[in-house]
């Protein structure tokens, strides 16, 4: 009877793992997008030293189908802006790139990092981003 106890407490840890992948599937971008106009609601900004780093949702990328767009993207802008805030709407010219693959066995999976952290690679952009009220189509 032990034996059945452990046998199902290891079956619900793996009935739960899946569950919890399961509940954070989304799209991941597969291929680079090169210099696209990429739009959405800020969700997060957060001062660096170099620039902005934002958290972009509600996101449209041009060159994309909505269902295979993602639904959360990181930005590091290059410059410093105090009137980028968490709501306003952003446009963007970007790099956009899937997260890469281990370097080696073993090593850093940024893939397993952005697929639970359901964002995109954060790229950096080129131009003065665009700020704007209400929604921006690409």
């Amino acid at each position: 009877i032990v034996v059945a106890i452990v046998l199902g407490i290891v079956c619900a840890g793996f009935a739960l793992a899946q569950w919890r992948t399961f509940g954070v599937d989304h799209v991941v971008l597969e291929r680079t997008l090169n210099w696209a106009n990429v739009s959405g609601r800020i969700a997060s900004s957060e001062q660096l030293g170099g620039g902005t780093r934002v958290i972009l949702e509600k996101v449209r990328l041009a060159g994309l189908d909505a269902p295979a767009t993602p639904e959360r993207v990181r930005l590091r802008l290059r410059e410093s802006a105090s009137d980028i805030r968490p709501g306003a709407w952003i446009q963007v010219r970007a790099r956009m790139s899937p997260p890469p693959p281990p370097a080696m066995p073993g090593s850093y999976d940024f893939q397993f990092l952005y697929y639970f952290q359901e964002s995109a690679r954060p790229d950096s952009h080129s131009g003065k981003p665009v700020l704007s009220t209400v929604a921006v189509k690409s």
